[in-house]
């Protein structure tokens, strides 16, 4: 969605790093749902940045979950086992 830019810059410029992971990881699990595995894995790959920088534990462990989830439907189950 065009939003999704402009909102990730928004949160940038304010410093929102714990925001900004929630906002990726929201739009990576749908995109999951939807079935965009590689779309999925990149935006919940950013998000356990964010959430690893902040030291938020509850959001890199969604992440992580989510991003096993992703990458296991993509055949690496090296690396979905790394998620777990």
């Amino acid at each position: 969605t065009p939003q999704v830019p402009r909102a990730r810059r928004r949160g940038r410029g304010l410093g929102d790093r714990l925001g900004i992971s929630t906002a990726l990881y929201n739009l990576g699990y749908v995109t999951l749902l939807e079935s965009d595995y590689g779309g999925a894995e990149s935006l919940l790959r950013e998000s356990l940045a964010f959430a690893r920088a902040v030291g938020d534990t509850r959001s890199v462990a969604a992440a992580l979950f989510a991003l096993g989830i992703a990458v296991g439907y993509q055949r690496d189950y090296a690396g979905e086992g790394a998620c777990y």
